[in-house]
């Protein structure tokens, strides 16, 4: 499925009208388990994980759609989801929550902000001082450091088309710097930013309790199973995708007579390592052993990885998760293992986003410049001065004669002598227009990019456009 290419396009399937249907469909669907995770019936590990949720306001008896992402400087067609969690609360009467998923690594943290050079728009990465270590173990940045970076941002923005940029990133002036973990510090910037919506929002981290050990031991103890589902599904979903790439969607497990590597990441000190057990039921990090597989989650950090997350948020946390477009078509391979290692049928997932350039510039404008000059250069005849048409009345009223005339060669090459005799008075008023489009042309090369970070864009329109797609 194609992202949305247009400026103002977004893309929701199933349509959002489908959505009460899909969370019904998965609420007796998923009722409908009856398979063990490490002994503990499913269906009562489920039920402890959203009493667990309820911590966070989120009504353990509602059905419950969610939807989360890393704690980035997001697009509009990320920050679109969180929109909608707001939209599918008012109109369809269900829980919606949003998680931060502080278990990612900060690779280093950086928006893309457009300014003007010597009179040519151009682009560049401006990076937030952050150590390079799994999210949910730094804070907030240094607040000089966080001063440093907006104002750099701001200083930037110093072309004409950045005033409504400028105007929506000048409210980051009222956002208050605190001390705190960084994902709560960008949960509630961005936050800040949307109008401080009602629905709840909380760390992953934060809920890989009790319910994820049970999760994480039945598919270690069942390693080897699982790496071979897990590296089919992948296989299957190449295949399928006709891609190449042995890293799409997910890299396979490696797995081995004397060591299976399990489909999440072990935590140390801000580092997150692969994960492996043993042929003697040892966990390793790397060459490190850690020590006994039942010992898990009680002495070490262990975090899932992509396609283990959405596993477990989908069949034990929610009744709906809302995707994105990239993150749905790799979920395509998650739904072959949930088939393959748990035998019953995966619960349906929504997938959303939309697209939005930089505001405050018109990109209907060039086109509408080439068109004008398409129309100039066909029938000039009919842009000329008043003064030059009377002028040349005669060639106008024979070109008129030749247009209701089947034409010979003759009579088509005399057409285009006096088309091009007409055009000549319009020449100049043509190379200005052309000049104006190849501007726009270099402007917009710059400025049609849908992933400029969520503070350049006025909420309320993001807003409206959730409310109506």
């Amino acid at each position: 499925m194609n992202l949305p290419k247009e400026n103002g396009e977004s893309l929701i399937t199933p349509p959002f009208q489908e959505w009460s249907r899909l969370i019904k469909g998965n609420f007796q669907l998923i009722n409908s388990y009856r398979f063990d995770l490490a002994g503990i019936p499913f269906l009562k590990v489920r039920e402890n994980l959203r009493k667990r949720l309820a911590l966070y306001g989120i009504q353990p008896g509602n059905p419950l759609l969610l939807t989360g992402h890393q704690p980035h400087f997001v697009h509009p067609g990320i920050w679109f989801r969180f929109f909608l969690l707001e939209r599918a609360r008012e109109e369809l009467g269900i829980s919606s929550a949003a998680f931060v998923l502080d278990s990612d690594l900060n690779w280093g943290l950086t928006v893309r902000v457009p300014f003007e050079f010597q009179g040519e728009l151009v682009s560049k990465e401006i990076a937030l001082t952050l150590e390079n270590k799994v999210y949910e173990s730094l804070s907030s940045p240094r607040k000089e450091d966080w001063e440093r970076f907006t104002k750099e941002i701001e200083r930037s923005l110093n072309f004409p088309e950045a005033i409504s940029a400028k105007e929506n990133f000048s409210k980051i002036e009222r956002f208050s710097w605190k001390e705190e973990p960084f994902s709560a510090f960008y949960s509630r910037l961005r936050r800040y930013f949307e109008g401080e919506p009602d629905y709840p929002e909380f760390p992953l981290s934060e809920i890989l309790k009790e319910e994820f050990r049970f999760f994480f031991l039945h598919i270690a103890r069942n390693a080897d199973t699982f790496a071979r589902i897990y590296n089919a599904a992948n296989a299957r979903w190449r295949k399928e995708r006709k891609a190449r790439s042995e890293n799409l969607p997910f890299p396979d497990l490696r797995n081995s007579e004397r060591e299976v590597e399990l489909p999440f990441w072990y935590l140390n000190d801000g580092e997150r390592l692969p994960l492996f057990l043993d042929s003697r039921s040892n966990l390793k990090a790397e060459e490190r052993v850690l020590g006994k597989l039942e010992d898990a989650l009680e002495s070490y950090k262990i975090r899932p990885r992509a396609a283990t997350l959405t596993m477990f948020l989908r069949l034990m946390a929610c009744d709906l998760f809302l995707h994105g477009l990239g993150g749905g078509d790799y979920e395509e391979a998650v739904d072959f293992m949930i088939r393959d290692f748990f035998q019953v049928e995966p619960p349906l997932f929504a997938k959303a986003t939309i697209t939005l350039f930089f505001p405050g510039f018109d990109f209907k404008e060039r086109k509408r410049l080439g068109e004008l000059i398409r129309k100039m250069r066909k029938n000039p005849e009919s842009y000329l001065s008043s003064e030059v048409a009377q002028k040349e009345r005669e060639l106008i009223l024979r070109k008129e004669e030749l247009k209701e005339k089947k034409l010979d060669r003759d009579g088509y090459q005399e057409l285009q002598r006096i088309n091009r005799a007409l055009l000549n008075f319009l020449e100049g008023d043509i190379q200005l227009l052309e000049g104006q489009v190849r501007r726009l042309e270099q402007r917009e090369e710059v400025l049609a990019f849908r992933e400029y970070p969520f503070f350049f864009f006025n909420p309320e329109e993001v807003r409206l456009r959730a409310r109506s797609a």
